[in-house]
């Protein structure tokens, strides 16, 4: 923590994360502010657990972000972190829905987040709303990408949320977090 801004630093090779460990959050609302004083790969991952295969430390679904000219596959994207499931692309400006059968439905989103909307070493808004089967990324009030996840195998409906840093060298701020639990089916939502 500097100055009550989340600090992170990578000084090796490979995922790591800032995990708030809370597996019982299913439906929730996220927002917080990210910069990157340089460039880099960093995300957010939610409803996550421990990688059961070790290849990573965590799979879920993870919000990415990343400096502007990383490119529409990384920041504003979905990507998916499954240890069986194939991980299908929904890059920014998408709108994915995931059939049970595993089958996939794809569309563009009308006007989403352009790099234009982007921030470049300043801070930019994430809202996260993830309810029941269909979670949206938003940044910067624009959605940017979402997905619904009705897959019969490997659907995750809670979890851990973890704050990513991905390569070395790179260094990344996160600050004003909010999480506002949502309501599920009748029950009252708690801040």
């Amino acid at each position: 923590m500097r100055d009550g801004v989340i600090v992170g630093r990578a000084s090796a090779d490979g995922l790591c994360y800032l995990v708030w460990r809370d597996r019982s959050l299913c439906d929730f609302e996220l927002v917080l502010e990210y910069r990157l004083p340089g460039e880099g790969n960093t995300g957010i991952e939610i409803r996550a657990r421990p990688d059961p295969t070790g290849r990573r430390p965590l799979i879920g679904y993870h919000a990415d972000l990343g400096h502007p000219g990383i490119g529409a596959h990384i920041l504003g994207a979905w990507d998916f972190h499954f240890a069986h499931r194939r991980e299908p692309p929904c890059p920014r400006g998408t709108a994915l829905l995931i059939r049970p059968d595993g089958s996939l439905i794809s569309r563009r989103l009308r006007d989403p987040v352009g790099l234009r909307d982007i921030r470049t070493s300043d801070w930019n808004e994430v809202r996260i709303v993830a309810c029941g089967p269909t979670c949206r990324f938003f940044l910067n009030g624009k959605l940017s990408a979402e997905f619904t996840d009705l897959a019969r195998e490997e659907r995750f409906s809670c979890g851990l949320i973890g704050l990513q840093l991905h390569d070395r060298g790179m260094e990344v701020h996160f600050r004003d977090i909010k999480l506002r639990k949502l309501a599920r089916r009748g029950r009252r939502s708690h801040r």
